[in-house]
């Protein structure tokens, strides 16, 4: 995102940091376990799409994005994760993607 703004729905972002604070309040602002929708949606998924695991996450399904606790060992943070049509789930890092 080097020099050119990215419009995704109603936003634009003027550099990659701008998108990643947007999609990091997003994370801290839903409420834990439901689908995000409309804005915050296109943004997290765009990112998401940008993911290098992005195939092995989806599986070739639809699927929804949602906001938790973290998996992780210590269970202080946030993470977003995917929750396939079959029902299965995975966190993804909007960091990496």
């Amino acid at each position: 995102m080097t020099g050119k703004l990215t419009k995704i729905g109603s936003k634009t972002f003027a550099t990659k940091k701008d998108l990643q604070d947007y999609v990091q309040g997003v994370l801290y602002s839903v409420r834990k376990g439901d689908p995000l929708t409309g804005i915050a949606l296109k943004a997290v998924d765009t990112v998401f799409r940008n993911h290098p695991n992005h195939e092995d996450k989806t599986q070739g399904q639809s699927y929804k994005i949602a906001a938790r606790t973290s998996s992780g060992p210590l269970k202080q943070y946030r993470e977003f994760y995917i929750i396939r049509e079959d029902g299965t789930e995975t966190d993804f890092s909007y960091k990496t993607a």
